[in-house]
């Protein structure tokens, strides 16, 4: 929240310590960003393209997700993530269960 940049290839990444349903909202993020939702085996389960800025409506991906990768609208098109597109997690241990 209250960023007003974001490096092309940085992002915030949200570990929760148990894979369930995650909702996200945008109040205070001045930025557009994609939103990606990845399960416990660190697939993606679904991807929040282009969130418009600074709302408290919901987004979410139906089903349950351990880790939720925001980063700047346009980059999942531009690398072609999408459900399904295993993520590889560097320098980051695996959530514990």
């Amino acid at each position: 929240m209250n960023r007003t940049s974001l490096g092309a290839n940085n992002g915030m990444l949200f570990v929760f310590a148990e894979s369930e349903q995650q909702s996200f909202w945008m109040r205070n993020t001045f930025l557009p960003l994609d939103m990606v939702f990845i399960k416990s085996d660190r697939r993606v389960l679904g991807v929040v393209r282009n969130a418009t800025p600074m709302t408290d409506d919901p987004r979410q991906v139906e089903g349950e997700s351990q880790y939720v990768l925001e980063v700047n609208a346009g980059f999942t098109e531009r690398h072609h993530i999408d459900r399904g597109t295993l993520v590889e997690f560097v320098q980051i241990p695996p959530a514990a269960n």
